[in-house]
């Protein structure tokens, strides 16, 4: 495989998880206001997510580990990894500008819970983020 066909492999990817989070929310298309609470929750979200990303890519370009999302595969490439996480990152911001708020904060927190324990799961089993 080519890297341009990687490529278009990854975008296709993310429109199809773009267009799957955009189609789940029907909760109410009309949002809270929007605080710097919110902000703040969101961004820890969204770095959680580009943490757990290049641990992912640690694992796609090395041997020794494997993936276990299902949705990636065992074994994923690295454009599909930098097409989910990006879909992951799209998704979360707009599921969390579209949802209530009393929902918002449920979600915010979930996710940071998840996340954390994913990077900090990678991390103890050595896998660590290469710059």
């Amino acid at each position: 495989m080519t890297v341009l066909q990687g490529l278009n492999r990854g975008l296709m990817r993310l429109i199809k998880y773009i267009l799957l989070i955009l189609l789940i929310p029907s909760c109410g298309m009309t949002a809270d206001k929007w605080t710097t609470e919110d902000t703040l929750m969101q961004m820890t979200v969204t770095s959680l997510l580009i943490a757990d990303c290049l641990q992912t890519v640690e694992v796609a370009t090395n041997d020794d580990n494997w993936e276990t999302n299902p949705l990636l595969g065992k074994e994923p490439n690295t454009s599909d990894v930098y097409g989910y996480f990006a879909a992951a990152i799209a998704g979360g911001w707009i599921m969390a500008y579209i949802v209530p708020k009393e929902w918002r904060t449920v979600v915010q927190s979930f996710m940071i819970g998840w996340e954390g324990n994913m990077v900090v799961h990678n991390y103890n089993l050595g896998i660590r983020i290469n710059f």
